[in-house]
């Protein structure tokens, strides 16, 4: 039933040729698209970003050349609606893995790439997650490799890493492999954050690869500039504090101050925000939580801008409800609702207000507030925001 409804929605996905391929003068490879109807606004700049790819990887993977005798499978890349739908498809397709995360088949010319989520904080959106996007530029380069031999045949983690390093939409833009990011959300570089690859995300031992890779490829022009790579240390500044984004998926716009989060069901996602608030105006905070199937809370953490351990969670509910509470240690606090969540009114957006008066901290929404003495609580301005969701997507407005 699930492919049935990702069929019907689907067209075969042939773009318009739009560039030339310098290796073989061929154009730009047509690619059947399968989203959801909700997401159906998508398409066309999905579908731009595969022809810019088409155009673009031949300069990028130039050392290692097509290979015209191959039999290619049509490509498709297949958008489950959410985890569920993505179990499904696997299920009757007869494919193996993890579903829940994008992943590609080569054999078949099949990449599936599941949104976290059916909510329609991510169907209005113009454009996709960026993070998303990011992970939809990986499988269709490794789409695009499967005509070159010499990079098929690399281990499988320069395969990851080379595909990785293509993923930012900066790559795109310039026709080449750039240096990695290396501002705000640190998505480029995190694993320079932790020490070891035991203890670091999974994101952070991807964007490892993909420096490796971007390492190997400036200093060998060959085929295969793998096999003197030192893969077992990471160069990093771990006694540093990261200040970004963990776990996937989010969406921003700083100069608008939006901020977007949506999980994987069961899944945790924050982020810091990239700005400081130094109190001097008050900061306005429009929260609302995605009314997709799930058990979601959402929320903020404030932390001072010293080495204190305290901070003040803002606990926001899917029916509105709120908290503000002081946190110690490493450990997550908890307290009671204060405005309690409404069962009609689950998804409602609210605004919250924090305002300064000499050191004490004031924490509006609608008729509650509370008031937190920062000098006593060792909190020092400028306070680090962090937007944290479970199992569900939260919208932030900031002004």
């Amino acid at each position: 039933m699930i492919v049935a409804a990702l069929g019907s929605c689907a067209s075969p996905g042939s773009h318009p040729t739009t560039g030339v391929d310098d290796d073989t003068n061929s154009a730009v490879l047509p690619l059947q698209l399968d989203l959801p109807p909700r997401f159906e606004a998508w398409r066309k700049p999905l579908l731009q970003e595969w022809a810019t790819m088409n155009q673009r990887f031949p300069a990028v993977a130039a050392r290692w050349p097509r290979d015209s005798a191959l039999e290619l499978p049509k490509f498709r890349v297949v958008v489950p609606e959410n985890s569920e739908a993505a179990y499904a498809f696997y299920r009757i397709a007869g494919l193996e893995g993890d579903p829940s995360v994008p992943r590609t088949f080569p054999g078949l010319g099949l990449a599936v790439v599941p949104l976290p989520r059916n909510d329609a904080l991510l169907a209005d959106l113009s454009l996709p997650m960026k993070t998303w996007m990011h992970g939809f530029r990986h499988e269709c380069a490794h789409l695009l490799s499967l005509d070159r031999p010499g990079l098929r045949a690399a281990p499988g983690w320069f395969q990851e890493g080379f595909a990785e390093l293509w993923c930012p939409s900066n790559a795109g833009e310039s026709g080449a492999l750039t240096e990695l990011s290396q501002a705000w959300p640190y998505w480029g570089n995190m694993h320079l954050w932790w020490s070891t690859a035991k203890d670091a995300p999974v994101e952070a031992q991807y964007t490892y690869s993909a420096g490796l890779v971007a390492m190997a490829l400036a200093t060998d022009a060959g085929p295969s500039p793998w096999p003197n790579l030192q893969r077992d240390q990471w160069a990093s500044h771990a006694e540093l504090q990261f200040t970004g984004l963990r776990g996937r998926h989010a969406d921003w716009d700083v100069a608008a101050g939006r901020y977007l989060l949506a999980t994987r069901p069961g899944q945790h996602v924050d982020l810091d925000l990239p700005k400081l608030w130094d109190g001097r105006q008050p900061l306005q905070l429009h929260m609302q939580i995605g009314r997709s199937p799930g058990k979601s809370e959402a929320g903020l953490v404030l932390f001072g801008s010293g080495v204190s351990e305290t901070r003040i969670r803002l606990r926001y509910g899917l029916g509105g409800g709120f908290a503000a509470y002081v946190e110690e240690g490493e450990t997550a606090g908890y307290e009671a609702f204060a405005l309690p969540n409404e069962r009609d009114q689950l998804g409602v957006a609210r605004n919250a207000t924090l305002r300064m008066d000499g050191t004490l901290l004031h924490v509006e929404m609608l008729d509650f507030e509370r008031t937190f003495d920062l000098e006593k609580l060792n909190l020092q301005l400028p306070l680090r925001i962090r937007m944290v969701v479970r199992d569900g997507a939260f919208l932030l407005h900031t002004k």
